[in-house]
């Protein structure tokens, strides 16, 4: 098992991996959209910045931005100081250019009041400046980030936990965000969305996508998908509600793609013991299905911990295009990666 310290802005990401291995070749594949709801301690993200298939690591502190390598290079891509301090991230496909858009984007909350969105370079050495508007996401709102009008670019569900009012923000015309007039909530309104937590992923594999809505009260899940109605609105359709008590105490939802399907999953993982479900967003008679082709592996089980998915390198099987896991151990402020792999048998998770 190989840790790594991360508490510092200037990642040393050597330990990340083992010594001796080889590396694989990049995928050219881009990885299913992250849900930008979650990021990783010590200011961390994952994203893929350069459009190969895997995550590099966004880190910022105060007005600096880092970006590094989680592959076997470990390399540092680039350092930049903005003029004011970064407050927020958020990361998507927001580029419609289909020679751009298998990267993610960059967007930046800064603390001037703008809302800035950046690329990066082809040769990873820069970040470019796109456009910058003023900022629309308040600083008590989630910014939920996935494609709800199929166009294949990513928009941006603003949630506010507080009240429970949405909006989703568009690239419009002019190329700025803006409400997306194509869109209303459907059957999100029947729904009280205060003191929720909204998860995006494509969960009934249509290309859209949808949404698992968490009570943290009850402990149940709400799942809309993605739709179109009569009057060719984009919205949300109900689908299943699940029993109460379905996510167990000190639970922690995480979406993942388990399997290389074009659905995602959902990981609930114990962040006291430490120990994993694999469920799929099936309506499993109120208790959702398990997923029987995957099993938990040598996914590091350490109590007092969170996990994180996302593609970090192209394991050893062909065509397969998995989500890899970092475990960080908040007692040690350390991270253990485990990789997505196939035993000869079938999918399982191997210590890197």
């Amino acid at each position: 098992m190989t840790r790594v310290n991360v508490s510092i802005l200037y990642l040393s990401l050597a330990a990340f991996l083992c010594f001796g291995c080889t590396p694989p070749k990049k995928s050219k594949t881009p990885r299913v959209k992250s849900n930008t709801r979650i990021q990783l301690p010590n200011n961390l993200h994952l994203g893929d910045l350069d459009g190969d298939g895997d995550a590099e690591f966004l880190q910022v502190a105060g007005n600096r931005l880092l970006i590094s390598n989680t592959d076997f290079e470990k390399e540092g891509q680039l350092h930049r100081y903005f003029e004011h301090n970064i407050q927020r991230v958020v990361l998507g496909h927001f580029n419609k250019n289909n020679t751009e858009k298998s990267k993610v984007n960059v967007g930046l909350v800064l603390a001037d009041g703008s809302f800035r969105v950046y690329s990066l370079s082809p040769d990873g050495k820069e970040l470019w400046w796109w456009f910058t508007q003023n900022n629309f996401i308040g600083q008590n709102e989630h910014a939920i980030v996935g494609d709800y009008n199929e166009d294949g670019a990513d928009d941006i569900l603003v949630h506010n936990p507080q009240t429970g009012q949405i909006e989703v923000r568009t690239r419009l015309q002019n190329g700025f965000f803006g409400p997306m007039d194509s869109w209303h909530a459907g059957n999100l309104t029947g729904l009280d969305l205060c003191n929720k937590e909204i998860y995006a992923g494509e969960f009934n594999g249509k290309g859209g996508d949808d949404l698992i809505v968490y009570d943290p009260k009850w402990r149940q899940l709400f799942l809309y998908v993605s739709a179109v109605d009569s009057s060719e609105m984009n919205t949300f359709w109900w689908s299943f509600t699940t029993h109460p008590n379905l996510v167990k105490k000190h639970e922690e939802l995480r979406i993942a793609n388990l399997d290389g399907g074009s659905r995602h999953e959902l990981v609930l993982h114990d962040t006291q013991t430490g120990d994993y479900r694999f469920r799929r967003l099936n309506y499993g008679n109120g208790w959702l299905t398990t997923v029987t082709n995957v099993p938990v592996g040598q996914l590091c089980k350490t109590a007092n911990a969170n996990t994180f998915f996302a593609r970090l390198d192209l394991t050893n099987e062909p065509g397969k295009h998995r989500d890899d896991c970092l475990v960080y151990e908040k007692s040690t402020g350390l991270f253990v990666r485990s990789d997505a792999r196939w035993d000869g048998d079938g999918h399982t998770y191997w210590w890197a």
